[in-house]
């Protein structure tokens, strides 16, 4: 078996089809590496039409699980903070409380 894991001959191309699709309501980047490598910009483009309208919202990046145990109950608490983006995204059109950094 083989997998191709790459933003510019895979990745992008099913964003892209799943956006303008109207399945993709939200693109989160999770992991810090994920926003420096494939950059916001690119994944704006992604979720972007041709005639220049956003089909979803690119959230600011989220630490990788495995970072957010680094404190004792952290995990849990990005993951409902996490939950959270998604609900407001789905039921308000919101991409507002995910933060990217550990408070």
């Amino acid at each position: 078996s083989t997998l191709l894991l790459s933003w510019e001959l895979y990745t992008k191309h099913i964003v892209r089809q799943a956006a303008n699709e109207g399945h993709l309501q939200m693109l989160i980047p999770v992991g810090n590496q994920v926003n420096e490598f494939v950059t916001r910009i690119r994944m704006e483009e992604a979720v972007t039409s041709t005639d220049g309208v956003h089909k979803a919202v690119v959230s600011d990046p989220t630490p990788a699980p495995n970072a957010w145990q680094k404190e004792e109950g952290d995990g849990d608490r990005r993951l409902l903070e996490l939950q959270q983006v998604v609900h407001n995204v789905l039921y308000h059109g919101s991409s507002r409380g995910l933060s990217s950094k550990k408070e």
